[in-house]
């Protein structure tokens, strides 16, 4: 497989339903697409931290991207969302209940978000899942996600056994620390290259092999390296020590042009 393919897919793998956090970029949003989405059941505590889902999402288009600086982090707000396809509903309140006795050990006011599908708007694929988001008080977001494994293929796994697993895993994106999450490191990383021809700078946790692999990729395409500085943990910096990346932007442009 030649280089340019897999550097596409790639690509597509690391900007996939990642639109909600290009906005630290300068990528803003513009032509407003109508898609059925659904509704989004919440809690008498809901807040604009994540916000429901409408009937109507927008679409991203930018020319160019901005250099980003992020290099603080700071206590975690938590917000999560369970969902669940052609299974009892019990099924996600189970799995609020076994990550609610991990989480509420720390933060006692989490918000709460199911989505239940049934019917034909559920596909034909039963399972249930958990997406669970901290939200920093520094605008940072860290997030972990299980999903339950597809009918007759691997073990079968329990509501409590996968919101408990997806709560550690939060926990320890939130040890790591950094302001992105050891799954979007390439993402940031990305979007730092494609940004403007100016400094860059953020920082995150242990890098992930997935993101070291990454880096080669990014100094194959565009030519770019970047400087590296470790940050041990102390009394500025919690958690497990730290990765302060820094680069200039290639500065890419964005040709395409709206169609009318």
């Amino acid at each position: 497989m030649s280089l340019l393919v897999r550097f596409s897919r790639l690509l597509s793998h690391v900007l996939k339903g990642q639109t909600h956090r290009f906005q630290q970029w300068g990528v803003v949003r513009q032509q407003t697409l109508q898609s059925e989405l659904g509704s989004c059941q919440t809690d008498r505590r809901s807040s604009s931290l994540v916000p429901e889902l409408s009937s109507a999402d927008s679409c991203w288009l930018q020319h160019r991207l901005s250099s980003v600086l992020e290099c603080e982090q700071d206590a975690p707000l938590t917000a999560d969302c369970r969902y669940s396809v052609r299974v009892s509903p019990q099924m996600a309140n189970r799995i609020v209940d076994s990550a609610r006795s991990i989480l509420n050990k720390f933060i006692p006011d989490i918000y709460i978000y199911t989505d239940h599908m049934k019917g034909v708007s559920s596909g034909k694929s039963p399972g249930f899942g958990l997406s669970l988001v901290a939200e920093t008080t520094t605008g940072a977001f860290l997030s972990a996600e299980l999903a339950s494994n597809p009918q007759g293929q691997g073990a079968a796994v329990l509501p409590e056994d996968l919101g408990q697993n997806c709560a550690k895993l939060l926990l320890e994106e939130i040890y790591r620390g950094g302001c992105v999450d050891s799954t979007n490191q390439s993402l940031g990383l990305l979007l730092m290259t494609l940004g403007q021809q100016d400094v860059s700078k953020v920082l995150l946790g242990p890098l992930s092999p997935y993101t070291i692999e990454f880096l080669r990729h990014l100094k194959s395409f565009f030519q770019i390296m970047f400087k590296i500085e470790t940050k041990p943990c102390g009394e500025e910096l919690k958690g497990g020590d730290k990765v302060l990346l820094t680069c200039v932007g290639v500065g890419f442009s964005n040709l395409s042009k709206t169609l009318k």
